[in-house]
């Protein structure tokens, strides 16, 4: 496996955040947050794209 570019980094950070963001304003539980943080962290099947492993999770 190859170092994450910064502009994955960037972008997966933005939409972290735009997901976090709605989660508050609509006053939904957070208790899956855990499983998804994790499951991205699994390099073998975000396959380099990490953005698209991160939409598909959440």
């Amino acid at each position: 496996m190859g170092e994450v570019s910064q502009d994955n980094v960037v972008e997966v950070a933005r939409i972290m955040e735009s997901y976090l963001f709605r989660l508050k304003v609509c006053q939904l539980p957070t208790n899956g947050l855990n499983r998804t943080v994790i499951a991205l962290c699994d390099k073998t099947k975000a396959a380099g794209d990490y953005r698209a492993r991160l939409v598909s999770l959440i």
